[in-house]
This record gives structure tokens, C-alpha cells and sequence, in this order.
């Protein structure tokens, strides 16, 4: 019976023991590859809240039950040995829950929906679409929005949990033979690399003192408020964190902005917060204090706040040349049969833009300094470098 099958006949088994799950582990050590993934619930925390691991091997389908379970030491291990892959489907919320719950990243990562992005199917295909192209196979998503915390989990949860990984392992075997064929198995193995330091940089401390640039009109601020919104920004990760609740439950970013834009000098009366923003009496009877405080430190991070690492909005010219680069993305994503997305996104063309603009030695994105850099750079720096262009568009555009 393949393993398609037995998920249809929900031939799986439920492990809710710590004797069961060791064992198992010694079981799954032997494989090479391992199918993963997971159900949880985060509508009002910061940390998802994990409900269920659904694992996978080349014969068997597993379902882990993590509230009845307390010993992950050997679990932990077989993730993380370097000897195996750990196949999951669009892995960053997976990754981040691996990550706050077990400690623990794989180390090597194989992501079916970014292996599709490098093969025409988008760049965010759902995993029912991509087993219904890859494989000709249809596949029903009817418990998506379960509560996986409940218990006893329902034979139809279990049924559609399995299916999320009865057939990982197949597509990772096909889609890893059309990379290999299409010459872009490297450009692959690079990005799933990027996606696992990405979420190791997430959990740095280093990494919240730069939180404060991604704020919507930042730019706006001189180099004290800036300071101030730095802080603000460092204090209020701090807190979603450690108070488990989501970061705009805390302070939301017009929040932020509008506190660090009534520093004018120092020290801040909490007078002066409360008139520039639109937070509660009750806000400030609860949070007053910290937030001085926070705001009133000589406390200074690596990261120094320059007003001229930020661009104003793009005038007409430079959205031009926004829109330039956005289709030579496309043609060259096309070209190549991958998603445009995949190559470039908006953001990373106006930071690309931003370092032009600021003159930087090197204004290319980190991001994008990899496999895309030989692809794209000729063209965009040929785009940024040129004259006003006034036959293109100037309108501009949404998308991130």
C-alpha cells in the first residue's frame, strides 16, 4: 500500500508518550529524509502555541501530539543532525515554532513551495495546488482553520493533518530532480540556507536594535527621535516577548512614531508623550514610567541612527525608475521560468534605490548580493545610472 493510500485510509499512528516518540526516534534516525509539519494557534500571542507535529517517512505517517508529550531531547537531535533534510511546505511559521519550542533548527531545509517558485509555479503556491500539479493528485484542505489545541483532536483533523505530509516526500524527490535539471539546484540550496539564518537572526537581541527602520515614516525624524524610536522599538520587542502577546497588542507603530516625534530635547515629561499621542490615560498609568524610562537612557546600541540612512518617498523620476527596474525583474524572471518574486521584490529594489542614492560603496541589498546579483545588476544599475526617462509610468505600485 503506497503512503498516498494509507493517509486516505488513515492508517497513521498517534505518538502521545515520551517512551513512544524515543523510540520512534531511533526508528526515524535511519532516514535520510524527513517529511515535517505543524499545527498551532497564535491569535493573541507573540509565540505560536503549538497543537500537533505531523511527521512523515518514505513508508509511515506520524502524528505527534506535543501536549502530551515532555522529553524532546532525541526529536530535537534528529532535526538538527546535518546528516538529513527536513522537508516542509512554505517552512517560516513551522521554522519559527521549531525554533521558540524545541530550540532547535534543522540543518539542512528542503522547502517544496520556494523549489516551486524556481519552477514556474509561483511564488507562494499552496501545497494543495502544488500536489495537484506535481502530482495529479487532489488533496482536501477542509480543517485549515481547526483548533488544534483541543482535545480530543476529531478524525477529520487528524485525517487532514496527515495529508499535509503524506506526500512531501515525493515532491521533494521530483522537484529536486527538475532543479537538477534546470541548473538551479544550487540557487535553491542557497536560499534555503538564507531562510534558516533569517529566523536564527530573529531571535538575536543585536537584530531589535534594527527594528526601528522598518517604521512607515521614520524617515521623518531627526537623529533624537530616531534614537528615541530605536529604544522604543527594542523595548516593545522586549516585551512581546516576554509578555507572549502580539508586538501591535503592546505599542503599534503609529504609536511608536508618534512618541518618538515629541522628543525635542531630553529629558522627556511624560506630558509631552501624552500630547503628541493618542494613547490612553490608562496606557500611561500602566506604562508611563518604562516608557520614559526607555526613551530618557543613555543606553546605545551598534547600530547608530543616521537620518540619512533614510530616503524620502520617491519624486516622479525615481518612481520612474522604480517601475524600470520592476519590469526588467519581470523579463528577467521570465526568461528564466521563475517567479518575479523570487528574483526581486519591491522592497529590495527601494533599498537597492536607497544605497544608490546615499552614495553607498556598495549599495547592493544583502539579500539580493547571492545567485541574483550577476542576473539583475548589469540591468538595474544601468536603469539607476541612466537619465530621466519621462516616457515611463509614473504611477506606482503596491506590492511588496
Amino acid at each position: 500500500m503506497t503512503l498516498a493510500a494509507s493517509a486516505g485510509a488513515d492508517l497513521y499512528r498517534w505518538i502521545e508518550s515520551d517512551q513512544m516518540l524515543q523510540t520512534l526516534c531511533g526508528e526515524w534516525a535511519s532516514h535520510g529524509a524527513l517529511a515535517l509539519d505543524t499545527e498551532f494557534v497564535r491569535t493573541n500571542t507573540f509565540y505560536p502555541n503549538v497543537g500537533l507535529f505531523q511527521l512523515a517517512t518514505a513508508q509511515d505517517l506520524f502524528l505527534i501530539d506535543p501536549l502530551a508529550i515532555g522529553q524532546w531531547a532525541e526529536f530535537s537531535g534528529l532535526l538538527a543532525d546535518p546528516a538529513r533534510t527536513v522537508v516542509l511546505h512554505s517552512c517560516s511559521e513551522d521554522l519559527n515554532l521549531l525554533q521558540h519550542f524545541l530550540k532547535v533548527l534543522p540543518s539542512r531545509l528542503f522547502d517544496t513551495q520556494r523549489a516551486a517558485a524556481f519552477l514556474g509555479h509561483g511564488y507562494s503556491i499552496s501545497y494543495q495546488a502544488l500536489v495537484a500539479a506535481e502530482l495529479d493528485l487532489p488533496l482536501d484542505k477542509g480543517e485549515t482553520r481547526s483548533d488544534w489545541l483541543k482535545r480530543p483532536l476529531t478524525p477529520e483533523q487528524k485525517h487532514y493533518a496527515a495529508l499535509d505530509v503524506a506526500h512531501l516526500l515525493p515532491l521533494r524527490e521530483r522537484l529536486e530532480s527538475r532543479l537538477k535539471a534546470r541548473g538551479m539546484l544550487e540557487w535553491f540550496e542557497d536560499d534555503c540556507r538564507e531562510i534558516l539564518l533569517a529566523v536564527k537572526d530573529d531571535s538575536d537581541e543585536q537584530q531589535w536594535a534594527r527594528y526601528y527602520r522598518q517604521i512607515p515614516g521614520a524617515w521623518r525624524l531627526n537623529r533624537v527621535q530616531l534614537a528615541a524610536l530605536q529604544r522604543l522599538c527594542y523595548w516593545r520587542e522586549r516585551k512581546a516577548r516576554e509578555w507572549n502577546r502580539p508586538r501591535s497588542w503592546i505599542l503599534k507603530d503609529s504609536d511608536l512614531l508618534s512618541l518618538a516625534g515629541a522628543v525635542r530635547q531630553q529629558p522627556v515629561s511624560r506630558r509631552m508623550l501624552q500630547d503628541a499621542s493618542d494613547l490612553t490615560e490608562r496606557f500611561f498609568e500602566r506604562h508611563g514610567e518604562a516608557i520614559l524610562s526607555c526613551i530618557n537612557t543613555d543606553k546605545a546600541f551598534s547600530d547608530v541612527p543616521d537620518p540619512g540612512r533614510f530616503s524620502k518617498p520617491l519624486d516622479g523620476v525615481w518612481r520612474r525608475k522604480l517601475k524600470n527596474c520592476q519590469r526588467l525583474v519581470t523579463r528577467k524572471a521570465e526568461e528564466i521560468d521563475v517567479a518575479p518574486e523570487l528574483l526581486a521584490r519591491k522592497r529590495q529594489l527601494l533599498e537597492l534605490i536607497d544605497g544608490f542614492c546615499l552614495n553607498h560603496d556598495d549599495p547592493w541589498p544583502g539579500d539580493l548580493d547571492n545567485w541574483r546579483r550577476p542576473l539583475l545588476e548589469p540591468g538595474l544599475m544601468e536603469i539607476l545610472e541612466a537619465g530621466d526617462d519621462s516616457r515611463g509610468d509614473s504611477s506606482d505600485d503596491d506590492d511588496d
